[in-house]
């Protein structure tokens, strides 16, 4: 049953889903509000950093002139490990667990920041492990090498 989430639902998708459930929870639901002080400024910096984080991931495949879409990654046509890959394996979804993180912080309720690490162990099962499963059988022992050299995460 849960095999059929995998690959199916675009990772932008989840991340407007979870912000949105993020902004619900903090505005609907009786809050747990915490006290983050320069709650905006801080989140201003995550989102900021997320942006470049998104921004040089997405050069990187443009320039190796590979797919940039997840629900598709037997289409891959070159494996990149340069740049910010690099650093890690996945960093367009690191931004986007930053982006949540800078959107908790700015909302400063526990219920938004638990919202984020419910967001990453969603992509690893059904977004990350599918695609490394392709990977592994397109790029073989080179994507093998890779994952035992820069971590999945940071």
């Amino acid at each position: 049953m849960m095999k059929h989430f995998e690959l199916k639902i675009p990772p932008l998708l989840v991340l407007v889903c979870f912000a949105g459930f993020m902004w619900l929870t903090a505005h609907v639901f009786e809050q747990q509000t915490i006290d983050i002080k320069y709650n905006i400024l801080i989140s201003l910096s995550f989102l900021s950093l997320a942006f470049l984080i998104l921004l040089a991931s997405s050069y990187r495949f443009k320039k190796a002139k590979t797919t940039v879409n997840p629900i598709k990654p037997d289409n891959s046509s070159s494996l990149v490990t340069s740049g910010i890959y690099g650093f890690s394996r996945n960093p367009m979804y690191l931004s986007f667990a930053m982006m949540l993180t800078a959107l908790g912080i700015y909302l400063s309720t526990i219920q938004a920041l638990v919202c984020v690490p419910v967001f990453v162990v969603f992509i690893n099962q059904f977004q990350i492990k599918p695609e490394e499963k392709a990977l592994l059988q397109i790029f073989g022992n080179a994507y093998s090498n890779y994952k035992k050299s820069v971590r999945r995460w940071l």
